[in-house]
């Protein structure tokens, strides 16, 4: 059986995404940096890993009804910084304020998965929102800028309408994102 590299996610709005762009092209050298193209920006909500084909109708199911079921509240974005270990960074990253309304998703989401059942690895660390802007190439011979010169307050707040399934080809140039649906979030 086929398998398909999935994650569900969160997109920001095209007046952030024009942001992030912006920082990348002043701040990001493509010596150093890899770095995401600006349509292909996400919050990532749960990374799934390889899914088999056959229980992609179960996971859309799934990400029908948890979008409908958890109110979102407004997400608070609020510094680009190197991330996940700033002392040995590999990201250049957006980071958020915890987000009560996205980690009930989540825990939503991943109750109904484990009923199917859909095996993936469940991270069970608290969830922060953070949105890929950079990866640090890992064969630059040049020093990274410090992160201080990295380092940039970017209060960004939206509400979130959709929930994305989207697949993520690992390819020689990066991942490629493909949209596989698109689940509105409830609004009251």
């Amino acid at each position: 059986m086929e398998e398909k590299r999935l994650f569900l996610a969160i997109k920001p709005p095209l007046e952030l995404q024009k942001q992030l762009n912006d920082y990348q092209e002043d701040n990001l050298s493509s010596l150093i940096f890899k770095t995401v193209n600006n349509d292909n920006f996400h919050l990532t909500l749960l990374f799934l890993g390889n899914i088999r084909e056959d229980k992609i109708p179960d996971l859309k199911m799934v990400g029908q009804q948890a979008a409908q079921k958890i109110l979102v509240s407004e997400v608070r974005m609020q510094a680009i910084k190197y991330g996940p270990n700033p002392r040995n960074p590999r990201l250049v990253w957006l980071t958020g304020e915890y987000n009560l309304s996205l980690e009930q998703l989540r825990k939503e989401i991943v109750k109904q998965l484990v009923k199917i059942p859909i095996r993936f690895r469940v991270n069970r660390q608290r969830f922060i929102p953070h949105i890929t802007l950079a990866r640090v190439r890992s064969y630059s011979q040049l020093p990274l800028p410090s992160g201080k010169e990295i380092e940039k307050e970017l209060s960004f707040n939206f509400l979130p309408s959709q929930l994305w399934l989207i697949e993520s080809r690992l390819e020689l140039i990066g991942a490629e994102y493909t949209d596989m649906a698109v689940f509105p979030l409830r609004s009251d």
